[in-house]
């Protein structure tokens, strides 16, 4: 039933399309606050429904939801200490090396934020 409808639906839309064009000297001088009004009110009704939804998760959840959140939250903290002294090590490390090549130039170079990800990917599951 649904791709029967995906199929259909520009068909479905073509006499609202052709209403519209009959019309439009009608709806020119009242076409910009019609606009407004449907940004606005489409804006305000997804934010009521954001809170509602908020609201009602904050109602629903548990004490072991909150825990998992909060363990959740704990580990993200340590894997972003770890990326940072795998970071920290990678730099050190290729400015030592650079020191043979040409000092800091090169290590600026090997370190560039194009390159880094994939080596800090790679030391990552090296070492984990």
């Amino acid at each position: 039933m649904g791709n029967f409808l995906l199929e259909t639906m520009s068909i479905m839309f073509l006499p609202a399309s052709v209403g519209i064009m009959t019309v439009s000297k009608i709806l020119m001088p009242v076409l910009l606050p019609y606009l407004v009004i449907i940004f606005l009110s489409t804006f305000i009704v997804m934010s009521v429904t954001g809170l509602c939804a908020e609201w009602i998760l904050s109602k629903t959840e548990t004490a072991e939801d909150k825990e998992i959140l909060r363990a959740s939250i704990q580990e993200a903290k340590k894997k972003e200490k770890r990326e940072e002294e795998l970071r920290e090590l990678l730099l050190q490390d290729t400015e030592k090396r650079s020191s043979r090549f040409g000092g800091r130039k090169m290590s600026k170079l090997l370190i560039s934020t194009e390159h880094f990800g994939f080596v800090l990917s790679i030391f990552i599951f090296y070492y984990l």
